[in-house]
């Protein structure tokens, strides 16, 4: 997908995809609203590492996706590419500059007993961020 996908104030917009899901571009946007519970992804496939769901360049992302089988790939490369929102997913891949910010507004998005929920998190500012680039691929 190039270009953007945009949630209207009033709508939602649910996807589900078997195959792999890819924003690419220097402006791709999925929801540029700001309200990552518009727009949900679901990841149908059934094999763990099969599907991957990419952003690509500067583009940005504001969902909750559910994609238990499906690699999420971040992909930055403007340093202006973000992730807003929650991803259960079976593996995160961070390449270049890019910004993921979970929304505490989808702590229980999936329901109140999920089967997997986000108990907690940190977030890292100043002194406390991690400098990725000293660990080995």
């Amino acid at each position: 997908m190039k270009g953007k996908l945009i949630v209207s104030n009033y709508g939602n917009a649910t996807i589900y995809v078997e195959d792999d899901f890819t924003v690419g571009g220097r402006r791709g946007a999925i929801n540029n609203i700001g309200v990552a519970s518009a727009f949900t992804l679901y990841g149908t496939n059934e094999t763990p590492g099969e599907q991957n769901i990419t952003l690509g360049g500067s583009s940005n992302l504001r969902a909750a996706v559910l994609a238990p089988n499906a690699s999420l790939k971040l992909n930055g490369g403007g340093g202006s590419g973000a992730f807003f929102g929650a991803a259960l997913v079976y593996d995160i891949t961070f390449t270049g500059t890019y910004v993921f910010h979970f929304d505490e507004a989808l702590n229980n998005y999936f329901g109140a007993n999920p089967k997997y929920k986000m108990e907690s998190w940190s977030e890292l500012s100043g002194e406390d961020k991690i400098d990725f680039s000293t660990y080995p691929n």
